[in-house]
């Protein structure tokens, strides 16, 4: 697709993106890898898959990471993977297909399904605390609707209004800076619009070889 680069960020990722690119390369989907300094070969294997591969001296963190990978492209859009995501046949062409017919649209999300077949739809976040849903009660929209907020472990984005935004906000290491670029966008005045017809395969914390110290890391470097 002519329109649309895949922005996939690697962190000790080898064992996730057999699946992810090979989905990515079916859907005729350029990528972008950006890996942070993996040990495990996943800059080698994304080159072998045909990626255009930016390879960082030490671990940027994700939101930093995507956004060298957004100033690697020139499409009119950008689909942010985990590599841990796998795009079902159509999907990518659904996400697109929704932004054209949703011009004042931003941001598209398609269906996340998770491995026990849970569909993954987010029904509040800790940085708006106005939401009125203390319980996290999840309640599935039928078909396409606008929502505050999505996972960022799939999404289409517009390059012109991520690139005007800033991207992800690169002092945030690890953890709600999809959060973070959903409330921007809203307060841009752009719509955020799930597409359930897009569907989208996660792995759900496959994204990197455990390590210890991860997650105290991810969350406080700065």
């Amino acid at each position: 697709m002519s329109d649309v680069t895949a922005i996939v960020v690697t962190f000790d990722s080898a064992h996730a993106l057999p699946d992810c690119l090979g989905a990515l390369h079916r859907e005729g989907v350029p990528v972008v890898v950006v890996d942070n300094a993996s040990t495990d070969g996943s800059a080698a294997f994304a080159e072998g898959q045909g990626a255009k591969v930016v390879r960082n001296a030490r671990n940027e963190g994700y939101g930093r990471a995507n956004n060298i990978g957004a100033r690697a492209a020139q499409t009119e859009f950008l689909l942010i993977v985990n590599p841990d995501c796998s795009v079902d046949a159509g999907a990518v062409a659904a996400l697109v297909d929704a932004a054209r017919r949703y011009p004042d649209g931003g941001l598209f999300a398609p269906k996340i399904v998770e491995p026990s077949g849970r569909v993954f739809f987010q029904p509040r976040s800790l940085l708006s605390a106005y939401l009125p849903n203390a319980t996290g009660r999840l309640s599935l929209p039928e078909g396409e609707a606008c929502a505050p907020f999505f996972s960022g472990a799939c999404f289409l984005i517009r390059r012109d209004l991520y690139e005007r935004l800033g991207g992800f906000d690169e002092n945030i290491f690890l953890f709600y800076e999809d959060d973070d670029l959903c409330r921007r966008v809203a307060d841009a005045g752009a719509a955020l619009i799930y597409v359930p017809k897009a569907v989208v395969r996660h792995g759900r914390g496959r994204s990197s070889a455990p390590k210890r110290g991860l997650v105290f890391k991810a969350r406080w470097e700065d």
